[in-house]
Parts: structure tokens; sequence; C-alpha cells
């Protein structure tokens, strides 16, 4: 289904050599988030909350079969 995405992403490994990928573990998100880390205890997830979970893992399934349905329209592989 996804063959030509694939193919296309493997022919463009190496990138466009004008717009190089830059590193993102140097941004200020990161670094906060390495701090925030290091400053919970071990195995400390905080508060997990079941429904919440459940209602973005559905809106990401549903966003992801979109894409998927409209690829399939589009394409002519």
């Amino acid at each position: 289904m996804f063959y030509c995405d694939v193919l296309f992403l493997l022919q463009e490994k190496e990138g466009l050599p004008a717009f190089p990928m830059g590193k993102i573990d140097q941004t200020r998100m990161w670094k906060v988030g390495e701090r925030v880390r290091a400053a919970r205890p071990a195995g400390d997830l905080g508060p997990l909350h079941p429904f919440t979970a459940g209602v973005y893992v559905a809106l990401m399934m549903a966003q992801v079969l979109r894409s998927c349905s409209e690829h399939v329209r589009t394409t002519k592989c």
C-alpha cells in the first residue's frame, strides 16, 4: 500500500543538500525534558489518566486511517 512512499524515502535518504537535517537534541525543549526526567524519581511516570490516553490513541488512529485512505485514493503507483 505504501510502496511508493517507502521507495521515495529510500531514494531520497541523502536529503536535499541545501536543507540538511539539524540536530534536534540540542534544542531548548529537549534540554528541559532531560532536566525534568533527571529530577523525576526512578519508575515514577506521574499521574496516568486512562480515559485521556484512550481518547489520544483513538484520535491518532483516526488521523492515520484517514491519511491512509486519502493516500490510496490519490496515489497511482
